[in-house]
């Protein structure tokens, strides 16, 4: 799938977002976003209520499928089981596009396929949970708000890691993964004013042991995705922030470890959260799903 234009040029008009009391806004960090799972359970069993979701990549992924009304244990079973061949199909002959197009290694139609059948909602307008994808724009390398038309197009957008995905060609731009300039969008959050931000932020520095120019390189990208990521969360009134080192972003094979951390990790911030809740006056709310 090579950028992929359609007709529109600009984006249906949004539905608007007001009165918001809580805003979750979840990070990218690939197939660590199992851990996002772990917080929303202890969010959802402790009616942390939750008025917006802002997200960026995996975190898109799993934040629209919440949004979408799936019930917590149903989201488990379906991220549990997400395995790197379920979105993502290699072609080695793509490989060597990169250097001469904007193709890239994945044609992105496993991972549309994945999206149009796991979510039940077409448009955003149709999500439970007021939901916004963020993208980057590769015309100027800016931050990109998806929050209405057809919710696959903004969640791939948002998670088009490259080279990995090719831009996600839609509305007369093309776009890449939100990380690129916000893995822990809290910023995008407060322009919606919420009474109180929660930032579950799943970034970490990386191998400790560097041994190879490989390894200098590997670790200087998670170092710098870690520093912008721990900036930008740190804007939050929580910060949700598990110990995540030595898990990659592409280890599809520790599924229920990132799934403890993460709930591990939100049972301890619980107190504060309440508290914090407590003292602007938010009461807690029972979720529904289904």
């Amino acid at each position: 799938m090579v950028a992929r234009k359609e007709g529109r040029t600009h984006p249906p008009e949004p539905v608007p977002i007001k009165n918001i009391e809580v805003a979750l806004v979840l990070s990218g960090g690939g197939a660590r976003g199992v851990s996002h799972v772990g917080v929303l359970e202890v969010l959802q069993k402790n009616n942390i209520p939750i008025d917006l979701i802002v997200a960026t990549s995996i975190g898109s992924v799993v934040g629209a499928m919440y949004a979408d009304g799936t019930c917590i244990d149903d989201l488990k079973n379906r991220i549990m089981h997400l395995k790197r061949e379920h979105l993502v199909n290699v072609q080695l002959g793509n490989a060597t596009g990169m250097f001469i197009s904007r193709q890239g290694m994945s044609t992105g139609d496993k991972f549309k396929n994945f999206l149009l059948t796991n979510l039940r909602a077409k448009y955003f307008s149709e999500l439970k949970i007021p939901f916004i994808a963020v993208a980057t724009n590769i015309k100027d390398f800016s931050a990109y708000e998806f929050r209405s038309g057809e919710v696959y197009h903004g969640i791939m957008a948002s998670a088009a890691v490259p080279p990995i995905f090719p831009p996600v060609g839609v509305y007369g731009s093309e776009f890449i993964d939100g990380g690129v300039v916000e893995p822990t969008p809290v910023r995008i959050a407060k322009r919606y004013n919420p009474k109180m931000i929660i930032a579950v932020d799943i970034s970490d520095r990386g191998m400790e042991k560097v041994n190879t120019m490989y390894d200098i390189m590997n670790k200087s990208f998670y170092v710098m995705y870690y520093e912008l990521s721990d900036m930008q969360a740190s804007l939050a009134d929580v910060v949700i922030h598990p110990n995540l080192n030595n898990f990659g972003m592409f280890d599809d094979n520790h599924h229920q470890e990132l799934f403890n951390r993460g709930k591990e990790e939100a049972l301890k911030m619980l107190p504060q959260i309440n508290d914090k809740m407590r003292r602007l006056g938010i009461k807690n709310r029972l979720s529904t799903c289904g």
